[in-house]
């Protein structure tokens, strides 16, 4: 959020569905439907975490790899309105 990158991929600090000719041809497409599915989500269920976590005791910690992952995981439970 507030970051000035280019997702079409012109901008080489985020090649996340390829770039130039080989782009995603799916891109728009998923670009619509990822932000519909998540209101839909969060607008369906009300959340809460798992095994009494609590959000100061979450750990944001990065894990390194061939991707960048967090070391402990989120585990949200959905609880249907």
């Amino acid at each position: 959020m507030g970051s000035h990158i280019d997702i079409k991929g012109r901008e080489f600090e985020l090649i996340a569905f390829g770039a130039g000719r080989r782009i995603c041809p799916g891109l728009p497409t998923a670009h619509r439907m990822v932000h519909l599915t998540l209101g839909a989500l969060i607008h369906s269920f009300d959340w809460k975490l798992d095994k009494g976590i609590t959000p100061e005791s979450m750990s944001m910690v990065d894990k390194l790899g061939f991707t960048l992952r967090k070391a402990q995981f989120l585990q949200a439970v959905p609880i249907q309105i």
